[in-house]
């Protein structure tokens, strides 16, 4: 649904068809988006309905479904290279829609 919408306020560019190069780069931020979305959404139902466990010597390790049995071990570099970049870049983007529609910053 929020892909349609932005789709609709034209957020990502005017992907014209007689443009190709402007409708791949509009299709590429919008996948991109996409994609961090379906991550972000991945860790929040891995961490809702998943099992947390600790397993020596690996340590902390998240076992859920997700299409197929996963696991996630909870290290040092879970939390820098994969949750807090997928949050990290989605906030810039949120950001930038916000700013796009004309909406107020949320207050801290």
């Amino acid at each position: 649904m929020v892909l349609g919408l932005l789709d609709e306020l034209k957020f990502f560019g005017n992907p014209s068809p007689q443009n190709s190069r402007r409708k791949k780069d509009a299709n590429k931020k919008k996948n991109g988006f996409n994609k961090l979305l379906k991550d972000a959404m991945g860790y929040r139902n891995a961490f809702a309905h998943g099992k947390l466990k600790h397993e020596s010597p690996t340590g902390c390790v998240l076992s859920y479904y997700s299409g197929e049995h996963k696991n996630l071990v909870l290290d040092d570099n879970f939390w820098t290279n994969k949750t807090e970049k997928v949050y990290a870049r989605l906030e810039v983007i949120l950001k930038d829609i916000m700013v796009f529609i004309e909406l107020p910053p949320p207050k801290p």
